[in-house]
């Protein structure tokens, strides 16, 4: 019976051995990116497009009211009044009626099949295309809440824009 307790406290030494010479995982120690609570919630824009924004806690999701679908989806920080939201995935019946009813991301849409099906007689489209898309539909903002009232001046110098919440 001793000698089955040293053997077991042996092996216990040793696998605690192995495992404290094994590399550790290190932890980040940038803190994650902020956003904004009082964000969070469904925005309608107030052009009568038709247009909603729902923020939750880093992700957006965009649709139209008009098309009865999602748009486009992503992720966004916030800091100091300022507003960065960046597009992770496109709806695939807003690109293209042939494309399934899903979530496309940057990667999903430059499979040759997918830009085939994106592609005409007057355009093929290519990687780089889908590239600028996303880089289209990323932007940076100051942001402004009232009320039940959201206001967003992009840095690119379109006129703001004003949401309610709903």
């Amino acid at each position: 019976m001793k000698s089955t307790k040293k053997i077991i406290a042996s092996a216990l030494a040793i696998v605690a051995l192995v495992m404290a010479s094994c590399p550790q995982e290190s932890k980040s120690e940038e803190p994650a990116p902020k956003t904004d609570p009082a964000l969070n919630g469904t925005w309608l824009e107030d052009d009568g497009s038709g247009s909603t924004v729902k923020f939750n806690n880093g992700t957006f999701e965009n649709s139209y009211i008009g098309i009865g679908a999602p748009v486009m989806k992503g992720t966004f920080t916030t800091s100091n009044g300022t507003l960065t939201m960046t597009m992770t995935h496109v709806w695939g019946k807003v690109l293209n009626d042939s494309l399934e009813a899903k979530w496309y991301s940057k990667a999903d849409l430059k499979a040759p099949a997918v830009l085939a099906v994106l592609s005409t007689n007057e355009h093929t489209v290519t990687a780089e295309d889908i590239d600028g898309l996303f880089a289209s539909q990323s932007a940076t903002g100051t942001y402004v809440i009232s009320g039940n009232t959201l206001t967003i001046t992009w840095d690119n110098g379109s006129d703001p824009f004003t949401l309610t919440k709903q």
